[in-house]
Parts: C-alpha cells; sequence; structure tokens
C-alpha cells in the first residue's frame, strides 16, 4: 500500500525538509485601460455567479452530490488548557507544528466556567489570554471552531440537564434561558470566533441532576433541539456572521446517528420547538432547520478493527440521505470529530485509517472538512474522561508522565512522532520536520 511505504520512508527520514506551509491566496485582476472590457468582464463574471447557484440548485438530492466548499478539510482538535500544563509550551511553537501538518482550522473548547463568573459576567483574565491565543492561530491562516461544551447547571455533574419541562417557571426553563445567556455572552466577548458548535455529542453525554445516565435517546433529543435553538438564535443576535454547526452526535454504526437526525427533525418539523418558552407563543414556532444550525456535524468514529473503506464510505452517506430527506436542500456538513485511538489498534493501523478517511472526506461532495481526535496524547489517569488518552498524533511531551503504547509495557518517547501525525502531514501536503515543542 502506497501510504505503508510512504510512512517508512518518512520516519526514515524525519521530515528533514524545514520549509512551513504557505497558504497561496489567488487574486484575479483586471486592466483599466478599457472601461467597456471591465464592464464586459464584470457581466459576464456576475454571469458565471448564478449559473453556479443555479447548479447548485438543481443538483440532485442524494449522497452522490453536494454544495461543500474544500477549502477547509483538514482539522485537528486542539486542548488549549491541556497544552498549558507543558512547560515547555508556548502557542508560537504549537502553531509551527499545526502549520507543517498541514492544519487547516483547529477545535477548540470553552469550558463555560473558566471564562465566565456566571452566565452574563466574563472573567476578565483568562478571556485576554484566549483573545492573545486566539489572534496568534487566525493570523498564522489557521482557523478556528469553538465548542459550548460545559455549561452552568445546579447539577451533580458539569453535564447535568433537567428533565425537559416547558411549563411556567419550571428548573429547566430556567437552565435553558441561563444556557441561551451563556451563548450570547461568549459570542459577544469573542467576536473573532465566527464558527461555534452549542455542545458536544449530546445524544450520550446530557446527565440527569444527579449525575446519572437516565434519559432516554428520545428526551435527550428533545433538549437538544432546544438546545440547538437556544443556542443558534443567542450566537446569531451576538454574531450575525456566525456559522454554527449542530451538537456533533456520535454513533457511526447501527443508524445511531441516522436515528439521532431523524428524532431532532421530526421535532423541529412539529412546531413543539424553536420559540422561547415563557417569551412567545406556540404559535410562533421556528419550522426552519436552517434556524436551529447552518452546518450538519457529526462524529464517524470507527473503533477497534472495523474500518474498511466501503464502511465508513457507505454509511456517511447513508447519513447525509436522511439529511436530504428532511431539508429538501443540500446542507454542508462538517465531521466535527473522528480518530483512532491506540488502545484499540497499532500506530500503523490507526495511521492507515486516518490516511483513508481523509481520502474519502476529500471525494463526499457533500463534506467540507474533518477534525482528527486529537493533536496530542494526555499521558494521565487526572485527564477529564479519567484515563489515559492514546488518540493524539504525538506521545504526550511532559516527561514526568510515563505511560505505555497502549499494547505492551514499554514506555513511550515523550513528544515523540506517531505514525498518525506522518499519515496525517502527507494526506494533507504538510512539509517540515515534526517536532513538539521545538526551539
Amino acid at each position: 500500500m502506497k501510504l505503508l511505504l510512504l510512512l517508512t520512508s518518512l520516519l526514515m527520514t524525519s521530515c528533514s525538509n524545514e520549509s512551513s506551509i504557505e497558504i497561496e491566496s489567488f487574486v484575479a485582476s483586471n486592466s483599466n485601460e478599457k472601461s467597456e472590457e471591465i464592464s464586459e468582464a464584470l457581466s459576464e463574471k456576475v454571469s458565471d455567479i448564478s449559473s453556479e447557484e443555479a447548479n447548485f440548485e438543481l443538483l440532485p438530492l442524494d449522497s452522490e452530490h453536494g454544495n461543500a466548499t474544500k477549502n477547509q478539510l483538514f482539522g485537528l482538535f486542539y486542548e488549549i488548557e491541556e497544552r498549558k500544563k507543558d512547560e515547555n509550551f508556548t502557542i508560537e511553537k504549537d502553531i509551527i507544528l499545526l502549520k507543517k501538518l498541514g492544519v487547516n482550522y483547529v477545535r477548540m473548547g470553552l469550558r463555560v466556567p473558566y471564562y465566565l463568573y456566571d452566565e452574563t459576567r466574563i472573567n476578565p483574565a483568562p478571556c485576554k489570554d484566549m483573545h492573545s491565543v486566539l489572534g496568534k492561530i487566525l493570523e498564522s491562516n489557521i482557523d478556528v471552531h469553538m465548542d459550548v461544551t460545559i455549561f452552568f447547571t445546579n447539577g451533580a455533574a458539569l453535564r447535568s440537564v433537567p428533565k425537559r419541562n416547558i411549563s411556567r417557571r419550571s428548573e429547566y426553563i430556567s437552565w435553558l434561558n441561563k444556557y441561551y445567556d451563556t451563548c450570547y455572552t461568549l459570542a459577544k466577548e469573542f467576536p473573532e470566533i465566527t464558527n461555534w458548535a452549542c455542545g458536544n455529542e449530546t445524544n450520550y453525554s446530557l446527565l440527569d441532576m444527579e449525575g446519572n445516565d437516565t434519559y432516554t435517546y428520545k428526551e435527550r433529543a428533545e433538549i437538544s433541539t432546544d438546545m440547538a435553538y437556544y443556542g443558534y438564535q443567542a450566537i446569531k443576535k451576538a454574531n450575525p456572521n456566525s456559522i454554527i454547526q449542530i451538537a456533533g452526535p456520535v454513533g457511526l454504526k447501527n443508524d445511531l446517528i441516522v436515528n439521532w437526525f431523524k428524532l431532532v427533525y421530526e421535532n423541529i418539523q412539529s412546531g413543539e420547538f424553536g420559540y422561547f418558552y415563557e417569551k412567545q407563543a406556540k404559535e410562533e414556532a421556528d419550522t426552519n432547520p436552517d434556524s436551529y444550525f447552518d452546518l450538519a456535524a457529526w462524529h464517524p468514529y470507527v473503533h477497534n478493527d472495523d474500518f474498511s473503506v466501503e464502511m465508513f464510505t457507505s454509511l456517511n452517506k447513508r447519513i447525509y440521505d436522511t439529511i436530504l430527506e428532511y431539508e429538501g436542500k443540500h446542507k454542508p456538513v462538517i465531521f466535527s470529530e473522528f480518530g483512532y485511538t491506540n488502545e484499540e489498534m497499532t500506530e500503523q493501523q490507526a495511521a492507515s485509517n486516518l490516511y483513508d478517511s481523509y481520502e474519502i472526506v476529500k471525494s463526499l461532495p457533500f463534506v467540507q472538512g474533518a477534525t482528527y481526535y486529537k493533536f496530542l496524547d494526555y499521558g494521565s489517569d487526572t485527564y477529564y474522561l479519567g484515563r489515559i488518552s492514546r488518540y493524539g498524533l504525538f506521545y504526550d511531551p511532559i516527561e514526568s508522565r510515563k505511560y505505555n503504547d497502549g499494547f505492551s509495557e514499554e514506555i513511550v518517547q515523550s513528544g515523540g512522532i506517531k505514525k498518525q501525525a506522518l499519515a496525517y502531514q502527507l494526506v494533507a501536503n504538510g512539509e517540515g520536520e515534526l517536532i513538539v515543542n521545538e526551539n
């Protein structure tokens, strides 16, 4: 296989080319010598644009077609709070490495209680620091997608949500209003962020107020539909130019994502959602999916050794065909999170899966980007999931964290390159020697 040979070669040469990635810009220019020629050229251009828009409208409604742009295919999950625990970290060093990998955008998360005192008041110091980080990333021509992943709650867990109850003065409506205010405050504070997601894997992550996993799939879909509408309206009010993703569900196999979208779309169509409870009449309900999200999103994880090109392609097309059924038009998609962990497979298998996945993403006309999870391993069981994470492109660079590779007792090299990093750089057309915390 071409990837296996190239990875072997890359490992031997250690990617010695140190030239950084430059994003080319193509600027069309016209001569000012003849105004008539300019007018004709502009008329032809307008005609071309109108034809392209018409062609999008005429596209067959199936997963063999789509209207996704392809200028931001290569995303990477980047956890700034975890990076700050590394005494050798600087954002400038990480940006150099991201550019060498060929990354177009990073997905980050705002852990709400750290950046806000409450749903309407910012915490100035961490917000100032985040502005600095965002400015440097954006100046490097890497875009930022931001999640609102943890929210204010009186429950036992960070993702505790009251049981859905839209009667007057309910605990649920009070929580939902706080969620709206949280999204608005964050979007107002961070206008440089223009791509947001309201939640993460809410088809599984939402817990009851005791911190238990008691909600049914249908109940989670109902809460998620409310979150999508309230979050969308709040962020658009703060920054009308924002692009908003639906919270990406997880569960590629067994139609879990397909059934999730069916539930959410049926909620939207029902007229029982899409208005501000206690403030608007039910008759004002918004049944247009475009008032809930601009980008469809999901997390097409494949575990163990189940991956195949045919399976990954067909299951993702099936999800999009479901979206087309309810939308009645094409809507761009982002794979907002996916990855392959060395707890379940070797580096070689994970690297091969990564490469093939991105080749599929390139070929799917409805997908405009895919976010690989994630930048680095986290070699400590203090990680917020309560275990070591081996999804990274590189081994954890913090030398005090000693952990094995997932398949043996061999302790990994701190900050070492994994084969997944080489596969990512190869498929993304990146260039340069890959070194974590390069001096």
